[in-house]
């Protein structure tokens, strides 16, 4: 069984359990922190129980059963959303990247609909500088997620700077006027695109995929890198046999 040690009092708490559930066994606790990053700021910290039972000593079938390890996180990994949103450090594999990208679109559908919609129905002007506001407060913890899956790519995380430019470049020219105008058509607000408006959206689509590619679906590095230790050896650690 998986459990997250996150204090003192919740290592206590199964320390009790484990000699509730074996009386006559003698538990040893193996506490390992490993580095995420050269600086050691962030932690992986396995808890491993081992449990001696003594009515086996002496006796030819004398063994340690391995019967669990705990994964507790230290200023975040795996599914500590503090980390995933705001550290730019350490590494990170695909499933955590996809749930807290997740997790982000919805909120931007949620105040796309809620914010963006009536205030561009009422001012296209002001609805594509909202648009750019919310963008902007998003910015932060989608580069860090996507920082980290390129760390775990084994790549520099200033690429994710070509993968975030161009899309801001393109809303910005759009609140300017540069790359098309505004036109109601049926009572709605469109923005058409120029020419280099098209242009721009067109690369803006191309960097997409990439970053798409890039960040949700290929595999990090096997073993460890510059960046810290491969996240995937933690969790297949998390289903060593009993």
């Amino acid at each position: 069984m998986l459990q997250t040690i996150e204090s003192v009092a919740d290592l206590l708490c199964l320390a009790e359990r484990m000699r509730g559930a074996f009386p006559s066994a003698s538990p040893m606790l193996m506490i390992i922190r490993t580095p995420l990053n050269e600086g050691g700021a962030h932690f992986r910290t396995q808890i491993r129980w081992f449990v001696t039972d003594m009515a086996l000593l002496g006796s030819t079938r004398f063994g340690t059963r391995h019967i669990r390890m705990c994964n507790g996180l230290t200023k975040g990994t795996g599914m500590n959303l503090r980390y995933l949103y705001t550290s730019f450090e350490g590494r990170i594999n695909r499933k955590p990247f996809w749930i807290a990208s997740l997790i982000l679109f919805v909120i931007a559908i949620v105040i796309s609909f809620a914010v963006l919609m009536p205030i561009s129905a009422g001012n296209a002007t002001m609805g594509a500088l909202a648009g750019l506001i919310v963008s902007l407060a998003f910015l932060y913890p989608g580069a860090a997620l996507g920082v980290k899956r390129l760390h775990d790519r084994g790549k520099s995380g200033l690429l994710m700077a070509v993968f975030i430019a161009p899309g801001l470049i393109s809303q910005l020219c759009d609140l300017l006027g540069i790359t098309g105008s505004y036109q109601t058509i049926a009572g709605q607000s469109i923005h058409m695109p120029n020419t280099l408006g098209w242009v721009l959206n067109l690369v803006t689509l191309v960097v997409a995929i990439w970053a798409l590619v890039t960040l949700g679906f290929l595999k990090g590095t096997s073993g460890a890198n510059s960046y810290g230790p491969d996240p995937l050896v933690g969790e297949a650690q998390e289903a060593v046999p009993g």
